[in-house]
């Protein structure tokens, strides 16, 4: 990380390849007539991009603290996110959302 607190490039492709075996490669989407283009994040198991940045969290956790689980208070998307990973590298996963979050 830079001294601003930046991320480099060479950052992200190194968390690119760090995660590249747990997410899917999704596809940019021409929306015609006006040819913009879409990232399909909504393809990724959990439903969203955000599975990407809890991947890459949880891959930088130790052996012990992995086994020791992990807890997310987050709403919806992020919880679903965190779950994915946690169940398939941690010992468990518990997650909370708020009442109001549409289910």
């Amino acid at each position: 990380m830079l001294a601003d607190g930046l991320v480099t490039l060479d950052e992200i492709r190194a968390a690119r390849e760090r995660i590249a075996p747990y997410v899917v490669r999704t596809p940019l989407v021409a929306m015609q007539p006006a040819g913009v283009l879409l990232k399909t994040e909504s393809l990724q198991p959990s439903g969203s991009f955000k599975l990407r940045g809890a991947f890459h969290a949880l891959l930088q956790l130790s052996d012990a603290q992995r086994r020791r689980g992990v807890v997310a208070g987050v709403a919806a998307a992020a919880g679903d996110a965190v779950a994915h990973p946690a169940a398939s590298r941690c010992r468990a996963a518990p997650t909370s959302t708020s009442r109001s979050t549409p289910r």
